[in-house]
């Protein structure tokens, strides 16, 4: 029997590391409750306040939930918080991100570490492990006062045990002990099921680390910083055991007894009583552990999306007020996508022309995504990127709500006056503003008015204001920015400051066609008329739009 059951742990143990073997380098296809997971993020980003984190419209404008979806390759729960916070966390640094890449490498390239890791992670999936975060992070709430009748209760039971050789009728104080006992566990029942579980969980967790830790792999330094938080924890270990053993207790004759044990000595409320003076103590310690485990997760998706075959490579980060040189700049979530290249500095602008559906909107998208994956992953999706180390906001897509009251000019202007009170608040540092049809929402004499007016204030420059004055100069931070745009006014406008590209379309028999290549020099083809033509319209209508755009163009001058 027993040599059976070793022959079947043997083949599960060779089916599950060839499904792993098989699995890697590939999308994970799974179901992601991203608000659960993004709870971690926001618990982390609290103490510190929004400026350490992406804010939520670039997030959005950025579709980096998406991105997100595309790059967890991971394991466990805690793998996919850390990644996602690694992901929107802005606080990281080159040094942090060699060692982060260290691990990366490390595990892309030993295949047996790699798969003895994921063995070792994958109990730490489940629903249940969303929650985890918490008794690193939140404030451990105290017991009531009266909690003390637990182990005064449990200190009677054994008092009346140990004397029960010499005074006999004592052996009945425990008989209604186990009334008591339950009674007593009752007052706290509500209270202990969730720690209990949350306890059970948190073991899991500290086994995990344990194991990893044992990893001659692992860089040393993880493995001594996860070794001296684990004995910190030992006793946070040993009574969330306890609590975990009670909520799994089956109701066999085993179970039975130790459940009138539990009774007897109210076992598992005296493990909340000591578990949770343990966590107070500790929570530094756990979190630590938590941030370790799910950084080695964390890791090992990025390890598995370099290995899919997707052309990437490391970033390289200058010195600031360098300029931002990319070349083959790709979008990781485009099938086949067009790479197209970029310098920024001097001039610090870049306005981008093209109409619609030539790919102005997916090219900010694409400088926006790699450089927040620059600075979080060490892994960008381009021939070669060299940059000063950036801060990214951008104004991409329609910010309208009808539950907020607001117009989306409003929402827009909102998002703008917070952008630019950045560049004033006195940390300084290079600065990546993406912008997509400023001003969308209003007409189009104050659309190139005002916007106009802000992008050439945004790059730094001092340039003349209404009634001749000058512009303030932006303090000691520098704005890059790249603005696509519809309005060819803005060309001549911000001439000098900002440099001129476009993406061309071309008309064929079926309609627009585009080849999305970033070109120099604003955009010379009319083709939105024509296009009325080729798909149909009366011929009156398309000459009659033909003359009315001369004479627009005319007063304009």
């Amino acid at each position: 029997m027993a040599v059976a059951v070793q022959v079947r742990q043997r083949r599960r143990s060779r089916d599950a590391q060839a499904a792993l073997r098989a699995a890697w380098g590939q999308p994970k296809s799974r179901d992601r409750d991203l608000p659960l997971i993004a709870n971690y993020h926001h618990a982390r980003v609290r103490p510190a306040g929004a400026s350490v984190a992406l804010d939520a419209r670039t997030w959005a404008d950025l579709d980096l939930d998406a991105v997100f979806s595309f790059l967890d390759r991971t394991e466990s729960v805690p793998g996919r918080q850390v990644l996602y916070h690694r992901l929107r966390s802005t606080v990281h640094s080159p040094g942090s991100l060699a060692d982060f890449d260290e691990l990366v490498e490390r595990l892309g390239r030993e295949a047996a570490f790699r798969l003895r890791a994921q063995r070792v992670l994958a109990p730490l999936d489940g629903a249940l492990f969303h929650w985890l975060w918490a008794l690193a992070l939140e404030p451990v709430e105290p017991l009531p006062r009266w909690a003390i009748v637990y182990p005064l209760f449990a200190g009677l039971m054994v008092l009346c045990l140990c004397l029960s050789p010499l005074l006999p009728p004592l052996l009945l104080v425990p008989v209604f002990g186990f009334v008591g006992g339950g009674a007593l566990r009752a007052t706290l029942g509500l209270r202990l099921v969730p720690i209990a579980n949350s306890f059970r969980d948190m073991v899991r967790l500290l086994v995990a680390a344990g194991r990893l830790a044992d990893f001659e792999e692992v860089p040393e330094g993880v493995r001594r910083e996860l070794t001296a938080r684990l004995v910190a924890v030992a006793g946070l270990r040993r009574w969330g055991g306890l609590l975990g053993r009670g909520a799994e207790a089956n109701l066999d004759l085993v179970g039975v007894f130790l459940e009138y044990l539990n009774l007897l000595f109210c076992l598992d409320a005296n493990a909340v009583m000591l578990g949770v003076r343990e966590l107070r103590r500790h929570q530094d310690d756990l979190h630590a552990v938590f941030e370790a485990v799910g950084a080695l997760d964390a890791a090992l998706a990025i390890a598995s999306v370099r290995a899919s075959g997707i052309a990437w490579t490391r970033p390289v980060f200058d010195a600031p007020r360098s300029p931002v040189v990319l070349e083959a700049l790709r979008h990781p979530l485009i099938d086949r996508p067009v790479p197209n290249s970029l310098t920024l500095g001097p001039p610090d602008g870049l306005l981008v022309t093209g109409a619609n559906m030539t790919g102005k909107s997916t090219f900010l998208r694409t400088v926006g995504v790699n450089a927040v994956l620059a600075q979080s992953l060490h892994t960008v999706f381009a021939g070669s990127y060299r940059a000063p180390w950036l801060e990214v906001a951008s104004c991409i897509t329609a910010g309208d709500s009808l539950l907020a009251g607001k117009s989306s000019y409003q929402a827009e202007v909102e998002t703008l006056v917070g952008m630019l009170s950045r560049l004033t608040d006195g940390r300084g540092g290079d600065r990546l503003f993406l912008f997509d049809e400023l001003f969308r929402g209003t007409n189009t004499l104050d659309r190139i008015g005002a916007a106009s007016a802000v992008l050439w204030w945004l790059v730094g420059h001092e340039g003349p204001k209404v009634g001749g004055s000058e512009g303030p100069k932006v303090g000691g931070s520098r704005c890059l920015v790249i603005a696509a745009t519809h309005d060819l006014e803005l060309v001549a406008l911000l001439a000098g400051r900002f440099e001129a590209g476009h993406f061309a379309d071309r008309l064929g028999e079926s309609g627009l066609q585009f080849d999305y290549v970033l070109r120099p020099g604003p955009t010379t083809t009319r083709n939105a008329i024509a296009l009325l033509g080729v798909l149909g319209a009366p011929p009156e209508v398309v000459n009659d739009a033909l003359a009315r755009t001369e004479v627009l163009r005319a007063r304009r001058g």
